[in-house]
Parts: structure tokens; C-alpha cells; sequence
């Protein structure tokens, strides 16, 4: 849970779904296919993904743009 209307959950396969209202939800999917694990937020912008073989994800925009973060494992 994000707020009070927005959320995130994490999938599978590279995939991020993301939901506004709390009833329709988006898909994001990355080229990859390791799984996510957990998905925290720090700020009410900044939000981190956790994934197989070290993989990070970091947004500053509210999921609308990820970068990916070098762990240095995996």
C-alpha cells in the first residue's frame, strides 16, 4: 500500500502492477526475468524494488519512471 488510493505489488517475471483507485490496477513489466520480492517506499515519491540475483529497481517519481541500482551481487 502506497496511500489511501495508490498501491503497488510486485510479480513474477519482471512485473510491477500499480493501481490508482484501488479497484483497476496496471501492469508494468521490465525486460527481465527475475522476480520482484519487495517493494518499499522511503518518501511519497521515492519507491524501491528488490528482485532475484540482486536486482534493484528505484522510482523518484512515483512509478511513473525506474531506474535500475547496481547491487553489486547476483
Amino acid at each position: 500500500m502506497y496511500d489511501i488510493y495508490t498501491g503497488f505489488i510486485v510479480g513474477n517475471a519482471g512485473i510491477i502492477y500499480k493501481t490508482l483507485d484501488g479497484i483497476n490496477w496496471s501492469s508494468v513489466s521490465f525486460n527481465t526475468i527475475n522476480n520482484f520480492n519487495s517493494i518499499t517506499s522511503s518518501t511519497k515519491n521515492d519507491i524501491i524494488v528488490v528482485g532475484d540475483k540482486g536486482l534493484i529497481l528505484r522510482s523518484s517519481t512515483r512509478g511513473i519512471n525506474w531506474s535500475v541500482i547496481t547491487s553489486g551481487t547476483g
